[in-house]
């Protein structure tokens, strides 16, 4: 294959930490990023959501850079992302323990597509196999088995 059909290999998108001032627009000019695509790869389609969000992503498609121009948070982009994940995942599958959504995301190796699929499998698995109860009931109340002994009859 000759070097002008080489197909140009995309940048990976860059994670940005927003801070008061930032807006889309200012975005827009700082990284030379169309404000759509800004607006597609972030899910932001109002200005005014952009302040409640903690981060952002540029997207490697039109930024070539590989390098934030904001300040880094105390606990490292690496960390930040990994919170972001977890919070994606905690909306995606409607729970809200923390734990959880780690043990899914560290098994998936921090996949998060991978991680709420497996999550769903999940509970695809539990309704298609629910736990049986081993009590009986009598009169409205259950009865235990477990440690009873039952004498039939009479001893002779």
């Amino acid at each position: 294959m000759d070097e002008k059909q080489k197909p140009e290999e995309q940048a990976p998108d860059v994670l940005h930490f927003l801070t008061p001032d930032d807006s889309m627009l200012s975005l827009s000019l700082a990284y030379g990023v169309p404000i759509n695509a800004l607006r597609k790869t972030n899910n932001v389609y109002a200005d005014n959501l952009l302040q409640g969000r903690r981060t952002v992503l540029i997207p490697g498609e039109y930024y070539k850079g590989g390098v934030s121009l904001s300040p880094r948070p105390v606990e490292g982009e690496e960390e930040e992302i990994k919170k972001q994940k977890v919070r994606r995942w905690m909306v995606g599958c409607k729970v809200s323990e923390y734990d959880v959504a780690l043990l899914y995301l560290q098994q998936a190796n921090w996949n998060l597509e991978a991680a709420i699929e497996a999550y769903k499998d999940d509970e695809k698995w539990e309704k298609e196999h629910p736990m049986e109860t081993k009590q009986k009931i009598r009169n409205g109340k259950a009865v235990k088995n477990v440690g009873m002994r039952r004498f039939v009859g009479s001893a002779t």
